[in-house]
């Protein structure tokens, strides 16, 4: 097994350090929406084959859908940890209801991008998706190894609804859609008790609860969880009666707006009921409800 890449090769100077930093504290004011109901969300970064189809698997056996954070380069390709999903499974994703979020095209730190490499690497990542599943679209962000930089925070507000980060906790009350934090579904660090007590506090102080991991597998790499463990997290949110949905499904809820084709917001979505995410489709490409500017929104 690959040796865990620590945080101080991930951040080799206090400038990174500094720069992660920031973006995790100093949330964009403007964008900022209030909790005030409990969600669940279910996410697979890069993503492996297993996430693809038995993590996938897991979450349509309950009819409910996740969110599969693609670093395009990689997709299709050799990896040395785990065989990485193709092209054909995002169109089967896609075609199922799940949302394909962005994790950048090659998988670099945020820092190590400037301004133009990110839009050109956003460009690379978008063509691939069209060819892949036609009518998606990009619009959630996740932070390869969950390193931010508050630069390209800025920017990526401009492309993307919002960005998940891997910074443990629950998000509850204003919360900043460009770092949302999580909760690794690693079983070396999280166990159903905690799971459980996450949930109940979810909903007794409303919060939305974003779990993420890699590969799906019964002896999974230290990034990734059994079907076991992710089975049982999906049945105890649907016990506790907090709505699942995709990363993207719940900024709906939350009333972010979507963004136009230059990126500009085009409207503010309506926050809606929790009963909402139950009715919305459960194959092909989602289509938002809501009249934004005169114009029926459609996205991945």
């Amino acid at each position: 097994m690959a040796r865990k890449t620590s945080n101080i090769e991930l951040m080799p100077s206090l400038w990174h350090r500094l720069s992660h930093v920031a973006a995790r504290r100093l949330p964009m004011l403007s964008h900022c929406v209030e909790v005030t109901r409990p969600f669940v969300s279910f996410t697979f970064d890069d993503f492996p084959a297993s996430a693809a189809r038995i993590g996938a698997e897991l979450l349509g056996r309950s009819g409910v859908r996740g969110t599969f954070y693609a670093a395009t380069d990689l997709i299709g390709g050799p990896h040395d940890l785990w065989p990485m999903a193709t092209k054909e499974d995002i169109a089967v994703l896609d075609a199922s209801g799940h949302e394909i979020g962005w994790h950048t095209h090659g998988h670099g730190l945020a820092w190590q991008y400037d301004a133009s490499r990110l839009s050109e690497e956003y460009e690379r990542s978008v063509s691939y998706l069209a060819e892949a599943a036609p009518q998606a679209r990009f619009e959630t962000f996740a932070y390869p190894f969950g390193i931010g930089c508050y630069w390209r925070k800025r920017q990526l507000s401009s492309m993307v609804r919002g960005a998940r980060s891997v910074h443990p906790g629950v998000n509850r009350g204003w919360i900043d859609p460009g770092f949302l934090r999580a909760i690794d579904l690693s079983p070396r660090t999280t166990d159903m008790a905690r799971i459980r007590a996450l949930l109940k506090e979810a909903v007794r102080a409303p919060g939305w609860v974003i779990f993420f991991t890699h590969d799906v597998a019964d002896d999974p790499t230290r990034y990734g969880t059994t079907p076991g463990l992710l089975g049982d997290a999906i049945a105890a949110a649907r016990d506790a009666g907090i709505p699942i949905a995709p990363v993207c499904e719940v900024l709906d809820q939350l009333g972010v707006p979507w963004l136009g084709a230059s990126g500009a917001p085009v409207g503010v979505a309506t926050p809606g009921t929790a009963t909402d995410l139950a009715r919305s489709p459960t194959k092909g490409s989602r289509v938002h409800s809501a009249q934004v500017s005169g114009l029926v929104c459609r996205s991945a």
